[in-house]
């Protein structure tokens, strides 16, 4: 079942959304500001956020950013009518659709499915040697056990494995997954990667330290030949 995250500062509109996209079988968490959305994701990345941009704490535009960028969630805009600066604005902050108000609720789930037909289609998972990470899903699993990973750490393990065998620094990793924890941070969750690797039986890989640049996923598995 896809999650998504509902952003509404508006309590009736907010409700009324909710019961929508939970009767079209989403699991919904929703949030009344800014702050509020960022911290639910520490518990939970959703597959897709929709988010009002009249947002009371935090410029709605930057909470877009961040969840795109950071997280890679899939974001859909709510903007009032006519207002085409801000519309314009969100596209600038990585929004991947935006919907005027009024609208009507057959719309937003036309959109809602086609940007998640899009995250399944173009970016379905990532392997590496016995390591398979269902992205749309967000979950990770070494042949059929499941890693047991926060979020933070299933996006960290996601991007190294993007680029496996080459080093990603400490700084691309702090600046997409981390700002405001730091490196200290980083080894811990990068600790708690390894032992997840090591306990589901994943003998080939490893995440190596790059002294003074950052992470290395390395692969040891013999490549095979070809016949």
């Amino acid at each position: 079942m896809y999650r998504i995250l509902l952003v509404d500062a508006e309590p009736a509109s907010r409700s009324m959304l909710q019961a929508m996209l939970e009767g079209s079988g989403y699991e919904v968490e929703t949030a009344a500001s800014g702050q509020k959305a960022l911290a639910s994701t520490e518990r939970r990345v959703p597959h897709l956020a929709i988010v009002d941009l009249d947002i009371p704490d935090l410029d709605g535009c930057v909470v877009t950013r961040t969840l795109h960028s950071s997280l890679r969630v899939p974001v859909i805009v709510l903007c009032a009518a006519g207002n085409l600066e801000q519309k314009l604005r969100a596209f600038e902050y990585e929004a991947d659709d935006c919907l005027c108000r009024p609208f009507h609720p057959h719309e937003l789930l036309a959109r809602v499915g086609a940007v998640l037909r899009g995250v399944a289609l173009h970016h379905p998972c990532v392997t590496v040697g016995e390591l398979e990470i269902n992205l749309p899903a967000r979950n990770a699993s070494v042949g059929s056990r499941r890693l047991q990973l926060t979020p933070m750490e299933f996006q960290i393990l996601a991007k190294l494995a993007a680029r496996s065998g080459e080093a990603v620094t400490y700084e691309d990793l702090i600046d997409a997954f981390a700002p405001a924890q730091g490196i200290s941070a980083l080894r811990v969750h990068a600790h708690s990667i390894r032992s997840e690797l090591e306990r589901t039986g994943a003998r080939d890989l490893q995440i190596r330290t790059v002294r003074g640049i950052g992470y290395l996923l390395e692969n040891s598995a013999p490549k095979r030949q070809p016949a």
